[in-house]
């Protein structure tokens, strides 16, 4: 039997050239992310194309359950090992979550991919999510 032979060989020195070309790398130069929260008490319309769900006055994205009524998700609590839905808590309805578009995609997150569009995409989450579907898209 003949022995095995490594298919590629890795040098130490390979490694560390490599780690120190890293090190040397400034991090990339380029816009910051900014966040869309309202002060309190004021209103910011709804965007023109992207995802369309109004945010409350904490920066979060306005959820539309199918009675109406409207919520945030909230962050999980420990470390995810499957799929779980998130903790949710009710907020008051913003201006704009009152279009039709939001009670047709109750749960989801409603999506233009244009600044024109007509017709937008509803999202909704899931294990599996199920398919999007096709809604009026808001006035905005």
């Amino acid at each position: 039997m003949k022995p095995l032979r490594p298919a590629f060989v890795v040098t130490l020195s390979t490694l560390a050239a490599g780690a120190a070309a890293c090190e040397s790398t400034p991090p990339p130069q380029g816009p910051t992310i900014q966040e869309n929260r309202n002060p309190p008490g004021q209103v910011t319309p709804l965007p023109k194309e992207g995802v369309l769900n109004p945010r409350d006055s904490e920066g979060r994205q306005v959820y539309v359950r199918d009675d109406g009524a409207c919520y945030v998700t909230l962050p999980f609590d420990h470390p995810l090992t499957s799929w779980q839905p998130p903790k949710t808590k009710d907020v008051p309805c913003p201006p704009g979550a009152s279009e039709p578009a939001f009670r047709e995609c109750a749960f989801g997150t409603v999506v233009a991919p244009s600044a024109t569009a007509t017709d937008c995409e509803c999202n909704v989450d899931g294990n599996p999510p199920p398919p999007p579907k096709k809604v009026k898209c808001p006035n905005r």
